[in-house]
C-alpha cells in the first residue's frame, strides 16, 4: 500500500500500516480504560472501528467488551474524535480533487464511523457509564443498585432528600439489613467505618474467587 494511503491522524479514514492487535487472553476494561487516556489510543480505535476477525468468536467476544468499555471509559474524548474523523471524512469527499478510489474507503470509512459512534451512544443512559470502564463488567442489575445508592448520597449531600428519605433507599432496593436474618459483618462495618471517618480508599475483598 502507498504510504500516502497509510492511517494518520490528518486521514483517519485509511488502516494503519500495522493493526494493533487485542492483548493475548481476556481484554480487560482496565486495559481499554487506559487505551481511551492514551496518547495512541486512536490507532488501536481505528484498528477495531469494525472487527477485524469476523469469524473468530473469541475476537468478535473481545471486541463487544472493547466497545461497551470505551463507552464506559473517556467517552467524551473518543467521541470528540472520532466526531472530528467524521468532519474531515465528510471535507474530503467534498473536495472535487478527490480520486475515486480514495472515494471508496472514504465512503465506507464514514458509515464505520456512524457504526461506533452508536454503539458508544448505547451507554448514553447506561447506570454508572459516566464512573468509568471498569464498571462495564458489571451485570446491569449491580449498576442499577450501585448508582441509586450513590445518587442518594448525592442528593443528601445537595440536600435535596433528608437522612430519612436517605436511609430509605435502602427499603427502595430491598437491601435493608434491618429487614433481614443475617446482617452485615462487624468486619465489613469496621472498615467502612473507618473509611467513611478517614476519606481512604475502602478495601472490603471477597473471600470467593471466580472460577
Amino acid at each position: 500500500m502507498p504510504a500516502a494511503r497509510v492511517y494518520s491522524p490528518a486521514q483517519p479514514w485509511f488502516p494503519p500500516a500495522t493493526a494493533v492487535e487485542f492483548p493475548e487472553g481476556r481484554l480487560t476494561p482496565s486495559w481499554v480504560g487506559k487505551v481511551a487516556r492514551s496518547a495512541t489510543g486512536d490507532v488501536v480505535i481505528r484498528s477495531h472501528l469494525v472487527p477485524r476477525h469476523p469469524k473468530d468468536k473469541r475476537y468478535m467476544g473481545a471486541f463487544r467488551t472493547f466497545w461497551r468499555a470505551l463507552a464506559f471509559a473517556d467517552r467524551n474524548n473518543v467521541d470528540e474524535m472520532l466526531q472530528r474523523w467524521l468532519a474531515a471524512a465528510q471535507a474530503e469527499l467534498d473536495s472535487p480533487d478527490l480520486a475515486a478510489a480514495d472515494a471508496a474507503y472514504l465512503r465506507r470509512f464514514r458509515g464505520d464511523v456512524d457504526g461506533a459512534l452508536q454503539r458508544l451512544r448505547r451507554a448514553d443512559t447506561e447506570p454508572m457509564a459516566w464512573a468509568g470502564a471498569e464498571f462495564s463488567k458489571y451485570a446491569p442489575e449491580e449498576r442499577v443498585m450501585l448508582e441509586a445508592l450513590i445518587g442518594a448520597i448525592v442528593l443528601h449531600r445537595a440536600g435535596e432528600v433528608s437522612d430519612s428519605e436517605l436511609h430509605g433507599i435502602l427499603g427502595c432496593l430491598d437491601v435493608d439489613p434491618d429487614d433481614r436474618e443475617a446482617t452485615i459483618s462487624a468486619a465489613s462495618l469496621e472498615k467502612i467505618a473507618a473509611a467513611v471517618r478517614s476519606g481512604e480508599p475502602l478495601a472490603l475483598e471477597s473471600t470467593y474467587r471466580r472460577s
